[in-house]
């Protein structure tokens, strides 16, 4: 490609619909005057999958998308991952990446499959500090445990010797001065401390021992996460650094938080707008177990122009793959029930397929065999307004 930097992640056949989604939003935020290089380094995905994600991106002259098949360096590693089912082998690829690129290559950025870009990602590149290995994102959202009382956490860092607590890093944002890593390490140094134990945070231990005392920290804007729920046991200057990102450039979905997995999460339609625009759209939304949801995001990416083909019966709503139900079906869900002064309150929600979301419609409760109507209704419209998850 001629340039000398590049974008890298890791995945396998099983992620590789999340991870495109992430290259789509580079993609979609690539500035004409950029060459941007991007690669995914895997050890088992398979042909029909890397030549449908190569695809994404023919319609971009300055982007390129190249898998590289590492284990033949790895040489029959293993990696400790079983404390955590969501953590795989490939996530210690990224330490290796100083060794697997050319050395035309002065810097890399590492990215996790499983964020988006919402702006160009080409200005990361100018964080990159000629006497740090690397220049990453604290661990803002594991740094707070370190501050709660009787968690096991600060004992344990400290304990690989870790003991600059507030200065431990993410490992889903990693900016490599290549140069500098290949001067100081050798491959089978990494690989060597990679495997020496059960590291409990796996990778992301490895590397902050390998770089301790030589990062440049970047802004939570480039690795933002959802709170959950313990950050405001950081220290006040840890807390105020993140709570200054409004407006993130990249949003990490990591824990339990994502858009495929979870409904209505932090910038949810942000990732579904650019999943929208790859070839996995169907096998991601089909992922969601709530029907309610899986009917909003198609609302919301077609302005509510849900597409539909008659049967014999009925009329049934789809979108790219996505079965969202018939105009005979409709979605009743009681979320609370309770009697306030006489009157019986039901909180839940009631949607219909294939109705307008401007039509006129009435609720009614069947109680002992009377119609009886619902007189206060949110439309689904004015129910969402002003949640975050909608941005």
């Amino acid at each position: 490609t001629g340039c000398n930097q590049c974008i890298v992640l890791c995945s396998d056949n099983h992620f590789m619909p999340a991870a495109s989604v992430a290259i789509q939003s580079i993609i979609e935020h690539a500035s004409p005057e950029n060459q941007y290089d991007i690669i995914v380094l895997h050890s088992n995905i398979t042909p029909f999958v890397e030549n449908t994600v190569k695809a994404m991106g023919d319609g971009a002259a300055n982007v390129s998308i190249r898998f590289f098949d590492i284990s033949f360096i790895l040489g029959g590693s293993h990696f400790f991952v079983e404390n955590r089912k969501t953590i795989t082998q490939e996530s210690y690829y990224r330490l290796f990446i100083p060794w697997l690129l050319s050395e035309e290559y002065k810097s890399a950025l590492y990215m996790d499959g499983d964020m988006i870009v919402r702006k160009d990602i080409m200005p990361v590149f100018a964080h990159i500090q000629e006497g740090k290995l690397i220049s990453a994102v604290r661990d803002y959202w594991g740094i707070c445990y370190c501050y709660i009382p009787h968690d096991t956490r600060k004992a344990y860092r400290l304990s690989i010797g870790l003991d600059h607590i507030d200065d431990y890093v993410i490992s889903a944002t990693v900016l490599f001065n290549l140069a500098l890593f290949r001067k100081i390490y050798t491959l089978e140094d990494v690989l060597s401390l990679a495997t020496a134990r059960q590291w409990r945070q796996h990778d992301q231990d490895v590397l902050n021992i390998l770089c301790k005392d030589s990062v440049h920290f970047l802004s939570a804007d480039w690795g933002w996460m959802r709170d959950y729920g313990k950050n405001h046991y950081l220290p006040d200057r840890l807390l105020k650094e993140l709570n200054e990102v409004v407006d993130p450039v990249i949003v990490h979905f990591g824990g339990r938080m994502k858009p495929w997995t979870e409904v209505y999460c932090d910038y949810d339609m942000d990732f579904w707008r650019y999943a929208d625009h790859t070839p996995y759209l169907s096998c991601l939304l089909n992922k969601v177990a709530s029907q309610e949801y899986k009917f909003f995001v198609v609302r919301a990416l077609t302005q509510h122009n849900i597409p539909a083909y008659k049967s014999e019966w009925n009329t049934n709503y789809h979108y790219k793959g996505v079965y969202l139900g018939s105009d005979s079906q409709g979605d009743t869900i009681i979320r609370a029930i309770r009697i306030e002064k006489n009157v019986l309150r039901l909180e839940g929600m009631v949607a219909f397929f294939g109705v307008a979301s401007d039509a006129n419609i009435q609720v009614f409760c069947e109680v002992n065999g009377c119609l009886v109507p619902v007189d206060s209704q949110t439309p689904e419209n004015e129910y969402r307004k002003g949640s975050n998850a909608i941005r």
